[in-house]
């Protein structure tokens, strides 16, 4: 690539990627079709925290390990993603959280990995 559009090139691509972030958080629809036609409801896991709190790689662990194919896991940090926090309306206690969200409802907010466990019970029980 030349050098003069490199720039210009690595600025669309960041703000393309910004556009996709927000909208998988915000806009994109929480159900899709599962191949049979029928719809499934999309579990966004949103966990709100700074990278190196141990309790936010404690949350972000649990996260992942809900075994269902229609879970998807977001890591925020609250400082650098602080523009996509407040545009999803999530909010940041000053603490690590996790939020279960479809396209309707969050459910209880968590802030423990425990806490992530027992939210995406309630989560599943209203399916």
């Amino acid at each position: 690539m030349h050098c003069k559009y490199k720039k210009h090139f690595l600025n669309i691509t960041a703000a393309v990627a910004a556009v996709c972030l927000i909208s998988m958080l915000c806009i994109v629809p929480d159900t899709c079709a599962d191949g049979r036609g029928k719809s499934s409801t999309v579990y966004k896991f949103i966990v709100i925290g700074k990278m190196r709190d141990r309790a936010t790689k404690e949350m972000t662990k649990a996260s992942y390990s809900i075994d269902d194919p229609d879970r998807v896991v977001v890591v925020l940090d609250p400082e650098k993603d602080r523009t996509k926090v407040e545009e999803c309306g999530y909010e940041y206690p000053g603490k690590p959280v996790t939020y279960i969200c479809t396209e309707k409802t969050c459910f209880p907010p968590a802030y423990t990995a425990d806490g992530v466990r027992k939210s995406w019970e309630i989560a599943r029980k209203a399916r």
